[in-house]
Protein backbone atom coordinates (compact mmCIF):
# COMPACT_ATOMS: atom_id res chain seq x y z
CA UNK A 1 0.00 0.00 0.00
CA UNK A 2 1.28 3.48 -0.86
CA UNK A 3 1.24 5.79 2.15
CA UNK A 4 2.53 8.81 0.23
CA UNK A 5 -1.09 9.91 -0.25
CA UNK A 6 -0.75 11.83 3.04
CA UNK A 7 2.48 13.57 2.07
CA UNK A 8 2.00 17.31 1.88
CA UNK A 9 -1.57 17.20 3.16
CA UNK A 10 -0.80 17.32 6.89
CA UNK A 11 2.12 18.85 8.72
CA UNK A 12 1.64 16.72 11.81
CA UNK A 13 -0.23 13.57 12.87
CA UNK A 14 -1.15 13.22 16.54
CA UNK A 15 -2.72 10.38 18.46
CA UNK A 16 -5.58 11.42 20.73
CA UNK A 17 -6.26 7.91 22.05
CA UNK A 18 -8.22 6.38 23.60
CA UNK A 19 -5.86 3.45 23.81
CA UNK A 20 -2.44 2.57 22.44
CA UNK A 21 -3.58 1.64 18.93
CA UNK A 22 -3.47 5.13 17.28
CA UNK A 23 0.13 5.71 18.39
CA UNK A 24 1.06 2.16 17.42
CA UNK A 25 -0.24 2.52 13.88
CA UNK A 26 1.12 6.02 13.40
CA UNK A 27 4.54 4.62 14.32
CA UNK A 28 4.13 1.52 12.16
CA UNK A 29 3.37 3.59 9.06
CA UNK A 30 5.99 6.27 9.64
CA UNK A 31 3.53 9.04 10.57
CA UNK A 32 4.47 9.36 14.26
CA UNK A 33 7.22 11.96 14.33
CA UNK A 34 7.22 12.62 18.07
CA UNK A 35 5.78 11.25 21.29
CA UNK A 36 2.65 12.85 22.67
CA UNK A 37 2.04 12.91 26.42
CA UNK A 38 -1.11 10.80 25.90
CA UNK A 39 0.56 8.04 23.89
CA UNK A 40 0.25 4.63 25.52
CA UNK A 41 -2.47 5.82 27.94
CA UNK A 42 -6.02 4.55 28.36
CA UNK A 43 -9.20 4.95 30.37
CA UNK A 44 -9.79 8.66 29.72
CA UNK A 45 -12.48 10.61 27.91
CA UNK A 46 -12.02 12.73 24.82
CA UNK A 47 -12.88 15.91 26.72
CA UNK A 48 -9.89 15.16 28.97
CA UNK A 49 -7.57 15.62 25.98
CA UNK A 50 -8.85 19.16 25.43
CA UNK A 51 -8.75 19.90 29.18
CA UNK A 52 -5.14 18.78 29.54
CA UNK A 53 -3.94 20.80 26.54
CA UNK A 54 -5.93 23.83 27.72
CA UNK A 55 -4.33 23.60 31.19
CA UNK A 56 -0.83 22.76 29.89
CA UNK A 57 -0.93 19.39 31.67
CA UNK A 58 -0.44 21.15 35.01
CA UNK A 59 -2.36 18.59 37.09
CA UNK A 60 -1.39 15.56 35.00
CA UNK A 61 -0.64 12.61 37.31
CA UNK A 62 -0.34 14.90 40.33
CA UNK A 63 -2.66 12.56 42.20
CA UNK A 64 -2.09 8.94 41.25
CA UNK A 65 -2.50 5.46 42.57
CA UNK A 66 -1.59 1.94 41.53
CA UNK A 67 -4.33 -0.29 40.12
CA UNK A 68 -3.27 -3.58 41.62
CA UNK A 69 -5.89 -5.92 40.13
CA UNK A 70 -4.76 -5.22 36.55
CA UNK A 71 -1.06 -5.37 37.25
CA UNK A 72 -0.98 -9.15 36.89
CA UNK A 73 -1.27 -8.60 33.14
CA UNK A 74 1.85 -6.47 32.90
CA UNK A 75 4.13 -7.79 35.66
CA UNK A 76 5.79 -10.11 33.15
CA UNK A 77 6.87 -6.99 31.25
CA UNK A 78 7.90 -5.24 34.47
CA UNK A 79 5.18 -2.54 34.28
CA UNK A 80 2.45 -1.40 36.64
CA UNK A 81 -0.90 0.23 35.90
CA UNK A 82 -0.98 3.68 37.47
CA UNK A 83 -4.10 5.86 37.42
CA UNK A 84 -4.20 9.64 37.42
CA UNK A 85 -7.16 9.82 39.80
CA UNK A 86 -7.96 13.46 39.03
CA UNK A 87 -8.11 13.05 35.24
CA UNK A 88 -9.09 9.36 35.09
CA UNK A 89 -6.16 8.33 32.88
CA UNK A 90 -4.30 5.04 33.22
CA UNK A 91 -0.65 4.63 32.30
CA UNK A 92 0.10 1.01 31.43
CA UNK A 93 3.70 1.22 30.18
CA UNK A 94 5.50 4.04 32.01
CA UNK A 95 5.92 2.79 35.59
CA UNK A 96 8.15 -0.16 36.43
CA UNK A 97 7.60 -2.65 39.22
CA UNK A 98 11.06 -2.14 40.72
CA UNK A 99 11.00 1.49 41.84
CA UNK A 100 8.87 3.52 44.29
CA UNK A 101 5.83 5.15 42.67
CA UNK A 102 6.58 8.71 43.84
CA UNK A 103 10.16 8.61 42.55
CA UNK A 104 8.94 7.46 39.14
CA UNK A 105 6.02 9.88 39.12
CA UNK A 106 8.28 12.93 39.37
CA UNK A 107 10.44 11.80 36.44
CA UNK A 108 7.36 10.75 34.48
CA UNK A 109 5.70 14.14 35.02
CA UNK A 110 8.79 16.02 33.81
CA UNK A 111 9.00 13.82 30.73
CA UNK A 112 5.30 14.27 29.92
CA UNK A 113 5.54 18.06 30.35
CA UNK A 114 8.42 18.07 27.85
CA UNK A 115 6.28 16.01 25.46
CA UNK A 116 3.38 18.42 25.93
CA UNK A 117 5.54 21.47 25.13
CA UNK A 118 7.07 19.78 22.07
CA UNK A 119 3.67 18.60 20.81
CA UNK A 120 2.00 21.94 21.45
CA UNK A 121 4.79 23.76 19.58
CA UNK A 122 4.47 21.39 16.62
CA UNK A 123 0.73 22.06 16.51
CA UNK A 124 1.29 25.83 16.65
CA UNK A 125 3.84 25.66 13.81
CA UNK A 126 1.60 23.47 11.64
CA UNK A 127 -0.97 24.64 9.13
CA UNK A 128 -2.81 21.30 9.07
CA UNK A 129 -2.90 18.62 11.77
CA UNK A 130 -4.57 15.22 11.65
CA UNK A 131 -5.83 14.00 15.02
CA UNK A 132 -6.10 10.21 15.07
CA UNK A 133 -8.35 8.43 17.55
CA UNK A 134 -10.29 5.25 18.23
CA UNK A 135 -13.35 6.53 20.04
CA UNK A 136 -16.80 4.97 20.25
CA UNK A 137 -18.43 8.33 21.00
CA UNK A 138 -21.05 9.73 18.66
CA UNK A 139 -20.43 12.35 16.01
CA UNK A 140 -21.65 15.19 18.23
CA UNK A 141 -19.04 14.42 20.91
CA UNK A 142 -16.25 14.24 18.31
CA UNK A 143 -17.42 17.49 16.72
CA UNK A 144 -17.58 19.27 20.10
CA UNK A 145 -14.05 18.07 20.94
CA UNK A 146 -12.72 19.28 17.60
CA UNK A 147 -14.27 22.74 18.10
CA UNK A 148 -12.85 23.11 21.61
CA UNK A 149 -9.43 21.69 20.79
CA UNK A 150 -9.24 23.76 17.62
CA UNK A 151 -9.98 26.92 19.59
CA UNK A 152 -6.76 26.32 21.56
CA UNK A 153 -4.76 26.57 18.32
CA UNK A 154 -6.79 28.98 16.22
CA UNK A 155 -4.24 29.30 13.40
CA UNK A 156 -4.11 25.54 12.77
CA UNK A 157 -6.64 23.57 10.72
CA UNK A 158 -7.57 20.18 12.18
CA UNK A 159 -8.99 16.99 10.76
CA UNK A 160 -10.23 14.34 13.16
CA UNK A 161 -9.80 10.80 11.86
CA UNK A 162 -11.71 8.43 14.12
CA UNK A 163 -11.10 4.75 13.54
CA UNK A 164 -13.65 2.42 15.09
CA UNK A 165 -11.84 -0.32 16.93
CA UNK A 166 -12.16 -3.90 15.69
CA UNK A 167 -10.59 -6.42 18.08
CA UNK A 168 -10.15 -8.90 15.21
CA UNK A 169 -7.82 -6.56 13.36
CA UNK A 170 -4.19 -6.15 13.99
Amino acid sequence: MDYDITKGKYDFFMSVGSHCRPALYLRRYGLRTTSSPLDWMMGYRLETVEYLFRTSFEDFFQECTEIKENNKLLKKEGHRWIEDTQNQIVSVHHFSTGLPLQEQRDKFYSKMKERYHRTSNLIREAKKVALIGTWSDGFEVLEEFLKKFGALYDKTAFTFINIRNNENID
